[in-house]
């Protein structure tokens, strides 16, 4: 059957093109005047009291301003407000911490954590052209320039939305991988062949063994070859290492993040500092997708395999190999690979499926023994992979809305329940991941039940949610749609019935802003502890990993 793109993939690359292009409409919507109007409420306070026109604590602050007294409250009511600024106050590009903090300080920088990230599909970028001729090759360059940041983009956007199930496939990626490396070192005399099938399932048990005759060729060229031992170390030397994948990235975050908390001290009236300090800690689902994914020893790149395949043949007659892929999908493949084919790694969301390919297909399956199949089949590792994921992903969302929430006016306002619906919304799409693995058979002409059209229809709506509280409210974020009456007081008060008595806090750095200033730098600094500490974890598993393999390799 011809690969095509799934109708997954197509709305998500629907919908991450229509929030790209609301980026420039959104903007030339924002014509409301917050500072404006609090000076207009200011005068019309000391009108109402000619007292206060000597109180010069009654003023409305740019910024936290150290050597006076709190500002004093300033307030208007909702109704009021939403009549005399009904739509957002624009950010100002002159004012470089309403926007640059969460821009420069933590999304450029997931750029860096993102290509790290293994994914069997890019667009692609006519690279071959850069041959040619010098005109032909410099256009060539522009588009691919061109193309590339577009790649990159919808993978963010795609890392966004599907990072629960990417942590929860590179987790359980992770325990399959413990698994068959203790029975391999408990195996190494009495079932060497064994031993030697675990050890290399768990170098290549990340590609998908339908493709280019995979597990075939590790029957001839590892199991059954005298060289086989020998190989599987070259392979081991050729995987790149933690540090060289996001060690480094993983430093320039941390740095830049404790610079922003350290900044924080000296801005704590401000609160596009608090909510920059928020959002930085919410990018940091990115950056343990990226620690995650990079933590485990399976095969990314399989220009590896065909390194330690070519024994008798040129790396040219590999692509003939593909018996198991039609001439349609083996172009889509040859166009849009991420790597050249024949080999192709398994998404990291379907890695546990993928790993019952390795069992279940009699074409495909490797010499494992039955405890090592019914640990790959066993419910409990997908369970524990999902629960795990869901903290991962729960403790920086709720570190960064905890932060949003406590900045005045204290309560749920749209930054706060943006983190929320976000990471309500990825522990859903694991909830979805774990039932889709768990799912009694995967014959994809089976007729849909309504258990089946339910789980699609709950997943769409997360991924919806997801994608629109990630992608869409980092826009409003940045282009400040997010500064309207509603988001300054509540989203409790989104109803007109509701907003009696609510009122809208126009100064700041007031005793307010500056008491629940504590949580920025708190929670703020829990969560870069919290980050780092994963990273070490990561680098730590991987070389006790590594060496595992290099100490079986040894014994065999």
């Amino acid at each position: 059957m011809p690969y095509m793109p799934s109708t997954t993939q197509t709305f998500l690359l629907f919908l991450s093109l229509s929030l790209l292009s609301y980026t420039p409409v959104c903007a030339f919507r924002g014509d409301a005047n917050f500072p404006a109007l609090c000076n207009a409420v200011r005068l019309e306070m000391i009108l109402a009291d000619p007292s206060l026109a000597n109180n010069t604590n009654l003023e409305c602050r740019d910024s936290y301003t150290p050597e006076k007294e709190p500002a004093l409250s300033i307030s208007i009511s909702v109704s009021e407000c939403l009549r005399r600024c009904p739509r957002y106050q624009a950010a100002k590009l002159n004012v470089l911490n309403q926007w640059i903090g969460p821009l420069v300080g933590f999304l450029l920088p997931a750029l860096a954590f993102v290509i790290t990230i293994p994914r069997p599909l890019h667009l692609p970028q006519g690279d071959k052209r850069f041959a040619s001729r010098k005109l032909i090759a410099i256009r060539s360059l522009l588009l691919a320039l061109c193309i590339n940041l577009v790649d990159i983009i919808l993978w963010i956007i795609t890392v966004f939305a599907f990072a629960g199930p990417m942590i929860a496939g590179s987790i359980h990626e992770a325990v399959i991988d413990h698994a068959a490396l203790t029975y391999a070192e408990s195996a190494l005399t009495s079932d060497p062949f064994g031993a030697l099938a675990a050890v290399t399932f768990t170098l290549v048990g990340s590609m998908n063994p339908d493709k280019g005759d995979l597990s075939g060729m590790i029957y001839s060229y590892i199991l059954e070859s005298p060289h086989g031992k020998r190989k599987l170390e070259n392979l081991l030397s050729l995987l790149p290492s933690y540090g060289a994948r996001v060690g480094v990235p993983i430093v320039f975050y941390l740095g830049a993040y404790a610079y922003a908390l350290f900044d924080a001290k000296s801005k704590i009236g401000d609160n596009d500092t608090a909510h920059a300090v928020a959002f930085g800690l919410w990018y940091g689902v990115v950056v343990i997708v990226a620690i995650v994914s990079s933590s485990v020893l399976g095969i990314d790149n399989p220009s590896s395999l065909n390194a330690v395949f070519s024994e008798n043949m040129s790396p040219a007659t590999l692509p003939l190999l593909e018996n198991n892929t039609s001439r349609t999908e083996e172009s889509f493949l040859s166009r849009f690979a991420f790597h050249n084919p024949p080999f192709v790694p398994a998404w990291l969301y379907s890695r546990a499926r993928n790993f019952n390919l390795w069992t279940e297909n009699a074409k495909t399956a490797l010499p494992f023994p039955p405890v090592l199949i019914a640990k790959i089949h066993s419910h409990t590792p997908r369970f524990l992979s999902g629960l795990l994921a869901s903290v991962l992903i729960a403790l920086p969302c709720a570190g960064a809305c905890w932060i949003s929430y406590s900045t005045p006016s204290v309560g749920f306002g749209c930054r706060s329940v943006c983190h929320l619906i976000y990471a309500g919304s990825q522990i859903i799409l694991i909830l979805v991941w774990w039932t889709w693995h768990n799912a009694p058979t995967t014959s994809k002409s089976s007729n849909f039940s309504f258990s089946s059209i339910s789980v699609l229809f709950l997943s769409t709506i997360a991924l919806v949610a997801g994608l629109v509280s990630s992608i869409g409210g980092t826009i409003m974020q940045l282009v400040g749609v997010f500064k309207n009456c509603i988001c300054k007081a509540s989203l409790m008060y989104l109803l007109p019935a509701s907003r009696k008595g609510a009122i809208v806090l126009l100064a700041n750095d007031m005793k307010e802003h500056r008491d629940n200033a504590r949580w920025w730098i708190v929670v703020g600094s829990v969560g870069v502890a919290f980050i780092g500490s994963i990273g070490v974890l990561g680098w730590a598993y991987q070389a006790r990993v590594r060496a595992r393999v290099r100490e079986c390799l040894k014994k065999l």
